[in-house]
């Protein structure tokens, strides 16, 4: 490279750092990545440095407005890890079998293995996660636990009300608003994460 076209490119690095001071701290990275990316773009276009060539004339680099700069985008990964189960708000279309299903073959979840009270959890959070909102709290029931396992073709439990108690008391669960019914804790919230994400040590 000569000294010409040395020059040349010092001026554009000061070109970049003038113009991404301009720009907003939180954005100052992304338009350095712009600017550079576009210097780098014209030194292939005329790769022998000069302003000039094969006929054309350099019209410098275009530097990106504050608007057009890419801003951070929030993450929205739920908390049951990736999947094609979307929570739903319509209650009547909704059956939390079909989900149950769903989750434990996109998860790769035998859910005869599952403890009882591991799996009196993930029903819970089938309701909580991807119930309609007017379920989200209703929390899950003996007689919702038992028809579950049939439909997952596990044994009943010899007591419904003592697993789910007993849940409570691993603090996986916790009291809902009516007689009976058990809703999901942070805790429990957590150890379902573990296992839609593939650790069976959950």
């Amino acid at each position: 490279m000569g000294k010409q076209e040395f020059d040349l490119v010092m001026d554009k690095v000061d070109d970049i750092a003038v113009a991404v001071n301009k720009f907003p701290e939180s954005a100052q990275g992304a338009a350095c990545t712009a600017l550079v990316s576009a210097l780098l773009h014209e030194s292939t276009e005329f790769p022998n440095g000069s302003a000039q060539a094969n006929g054309h004339q350099s019209q410098g680099i275009a530097l990106p407005s504050e608007t057009t700069v890419a801003q951070p985008i929030e993450s929205t990964t739920q908390i049951a890890g990736p999947s094609s189960v979307n929570p739903t708000d319509n209650a009547d279309e909704w059956d939390y079998r079909s989900v149950m299903l769903r989750l434990a073959r996109e998860h790769d979840i035998n859910l005869k293995k599952l403890t009882g009270q591991k799996f009196a959890t993930f029903i819970a959070s089938v309701f909580k996660i991807y119930g309609p909102k007017e379920l989200q709290d209703e929390g899950i029931t003996a007689e919702i636990l038992s028809d579950a396992c049939r439909t997952a073709d596990r044994r009943l439990p010899g007591n419904g009300s003592a697993t789910l108690s007993n849940a409570k008391e691993n603090r996986l669960l916790d009291k809902a608003k009516g007689t009976g019914k058990y809703k999901l804790t942070p805790k429990g919230e957590n150890i379902i994460y573990d296992l839609l994400n593939g650790d069976d040590n959950a």
